[in-house]
């Protein structure tokens, strides 16, 4: 789990680079197949299955600058602290965009993941 702003970059610069936009659609159309939605605990402003890693770095540092108090109100029961949300909200992003960039390069054992949250019993 990433809490600082070096553990954030360093695992940014870990995700693969964006695909052509071919495979994002196709990714797109087969996870759309398994209804794959990835859980945030707030709203995600760009389609998340589309999603470029520059929009990722964008929607990183929205979060970052995001309002205590809208924090608090949008993720009221999870916790009462502001980072807290900051920090798993980054990190459920950083887990899902990771996955998505891995199934966009057509790595067997991203597509097992799926498959096991999604088809196996």
């Amino acid at each position: 789990m990433v809490k600082t702003r070096e553990e954030v970059e360093r695992k940014f610069r870990q995700i693969p680079e964006d695909a052509g936009q071919e495979m994002i659609e196709r990714v797109k159309a087969d996870l759309k197949r398994y209804a794959f939605s990835p859980a945030f605990l707030l709203p995600v402003k760009k389609p998340f299955l589309t999603m470029t890693k520059a929009e990722l770095r964008e929607e990183i540092d929205r979060v970052l600058d995001l309002d205590d108090e809208y924090l608090l109100k949008r993720a009221s029961g999870f916790s009462d602290d502001p980072q807290q949300i900051r920090c798993a909200q980054i990190n459920l992003l950083l887990y899902y965009y990771d996955l998505l960039a891995r199934l966009r390069k057509d790595l067997p054992e991203a597509w097992d993941e799926i498959h096991e949250l999604y088809e196996d019993d």
